[in-house]
């Protein structure tokens, strides 16, 4: 941005850090920083993807489902800490969490492929997949459809983010709805303030998020109990679990 400002998402903290010797006022998209500790000391605008993410395995939950896995590349910290929402919300329930976290290969999309795919190979077919983001939901759902595997039937998934290509999936895909618009725009305002009224403290704006309803999710009449207690369907690294 020109006048002497800078707004970024997907950054390192060593490029803020050296904004910061420059003295150049700047704002970061918080979630998309890579050390999501050291971004605590910067202006930042954020969602709350671990509450998000809790919420939405608690909706899960709610309709009946209790084999339920994250897939997601947690070394990404924007996946590590939907992770942990939904580590939270599977052990306020006394559930057996179910991981696919390990790092893959290829973009989001091919890493849902290759996650379905390993995933029905398991003894213990989950009911349910949090699929990290929209892509790695398309993903899982293409493969899903190509190994007759039906959404919702057999399997329901939620994205995250909302993303175009949500609506159009078939079927419609549940997801939480990051507004990127807001929080575009919240940067922006966050750093004239800062531009106009210079350093009063660090400032972080938190923007909200919302589940959106569609048709890849089905309620389960018959809750699985003995998933409590049956061998875990897990293909995490040793890295992962100890990560949980």
């Amino acid at each position: 941005m020109g006048g002497g400002g800078y707004s970024y998402r997907g950054v390192l903290p060593n490029l803020m850090s050296r904004l910061e010797e420059l003295g150049l006022p700047f704002v970061v998209f918080g979630n998309c920083v890579f050390d999501s500790e050291r971004s605590r000391g910067f202006d930042q605008v954020r969602y709350d993807d671990f509450r998000s993410e809790f919420e939405a395995a608690e909706y899960l939950i709610k309709r009946g489902h209790r084999s339920i896995v994250f897939v997601g590349d947690t070394t990404h910290p924007w996946f590590r800490e939907q992770y942990r929402g939904y580590l939270k919300a599977m052990r306020a329930h006394k559930l057996n969490p179910l991981s696919f976290a390990r790092k893959g290969p290829g973009s989001f999309v091919e890493y849902g492929s290759w996650a379905a795919e390993r995933l029905i190979n398991r003894k213990h077919v989950p009911t349910s997949v949090l699929a990290g983001d929209d892509e790695i939901a398309f993903g899982l759902c293409r493969s899903f459809l190509r190994l007759n595997i039906r959404v919702p039937d057999d399997v329901s998934v939620i994205g995250f983010d909302d993303r175009e290509i949500a609506a159009l999936m078939g079927p419609p895909l549940t997801t939480v709805r990051i507004f990127t618009q807001e929080i575009g725009s919240s940067c922006m305002k966050l750093l004239v303030e800062k531009l106009h009224n210079g350093s009063q403290g660090v400032t972080t704006r938190w923007v909200e998020t919302e589940l959106v309803e569609r048709e890849s999710v089905k309620r389960q009449v018959t809750l699985q109990m003995k998933s409590r207690t049956s061998k875990p369907f897990n293909t995490s690294t040793a890295d992962d679990q100890r990560r949980a």
